[in-house]
Order: structure tokens, then C-alpha cells, then sequence
């Protein structure tokens, strides 16, 4: 669900790819820039790349994007592997834990007797509404990213 391998195969050499992927790219948000242009902030060195998508709203699921650009027959190819950060995982597995004893409790309680038939449906609701909000949280910047990759690159 938080990872996912990219390959784009693009005609472009592998210097005007990095350089592309370099021009779109910047280091730091203190940075000025102009958000119309710029698209990732991270690194990008010689022929490897850390980058997560620049959007005009912060999110801590956006994916980190590593990869290299290396060269091939027609050009260049570009292999990334697209992951969320290890502390929003964490923090998404320890509130899961959480949520889950609740409705174990709440369960327990109308087994007991001792609270409404609904209260465990409803305490379901909540895990299942924190997955999809992870869900496109992350999916939907990840898929953005790699298009804005495939159309610097002019992928094939």
C-alpha cells in the first residue's frame, strides 16, 4: 500500500534527464521559488535522485521517490521506488492498534450487556476511514509524481 516501483524509459539522454529532473527540483521550501516551475523538493545528484512531490498543501504520506537514471539503447531509463516516510507508517500502525481496542472493548462491553448493539459498528467505521484516508493520502500524490515524471522525461 506505501510502495510501489517505478520504471520510465524515456529517448532523452541521461544528462538531459538529470537535468530536467535538477531544473524541476529544489533543496530546501525556505528556498524562494516559483510554484508554477517547481515540482519536487530533494536531491539530485550525478545519476540518483531523492525527491517527494511539491504541492500547495503539506501532507506527511507524500512518497519519497528514489531512484537512478541510467543509460539504454534509445536513451535513458529511470528506475524509482516510491515509499511514504517510516514515521507517518509508525504513527498509522500504532493509531490502528489503538482504534482496534476499541472496538474490542466496545464489543466486549455488548457482549457484556453493558452498551448499545451499535457502538462497535460505528468504532469500525473509524479504521476503515483512517485506511482510506492513508490510502489517497499517498496514492494520489504518488500517481501525480510520476506523472509529472513521465511528462519531464517525455516517456515512451
Amino acid at each position: 500500500m506505501f510502495a510501489k516501483e517505478i520504471f520510465i524509459s524515456s529517448s532523452l539522454s541521461p544528462e538531459e534527464a538529470i537535468d530536467r529532473l535538477k531544473a524541476v527540483t529544489i533543496y530546501s521550501r525556505s528556498n524562494s521559488y516559483d510554484p508554477k516551475k517547481t515540482l519536487f523538493l530533494g536531491t539530485v545528484e550525478l545519476s540518483s535522485f531523492h525527491i517527494s512531490p511539491l504541492l500547495s498543501y503539506s501532507g506527511a504520506l507524500f512518497p519519497r521517490i528514489s531512484g537512478t537514471i541510467t543509460s539504454a539503447e534509445n536513451g535513458s531509463e529511470l528506475w524509482a521506488t516510491s515509499r511514504t516516510l517510516t514515521f507517518p507508517k509508525i504513527f498509522f500502525l500504532i493509531w490502528m492498534a489503538l482504534v482496534s481496542f476499541l472496538v474490542l472493548f466496545a464489543s466486549i462491553a455488548v457482549i457484556r450487556g453493558g452498551g448499545p448493539f451499535w457502538g462497535p459498528l460505528i468504532m469500525l467505521v473509524i479504521p476503515g476511514g483512517g485506511v482510506l484516508l492513508a490510502y489517497f493520502g499517498y496514492t494520489v500524490p504518488e500517481r501525480k509524481a510520476e506523472e509529472c515524471l513521465q511528462k519531464l522525461l517525455q516517456a515512451e
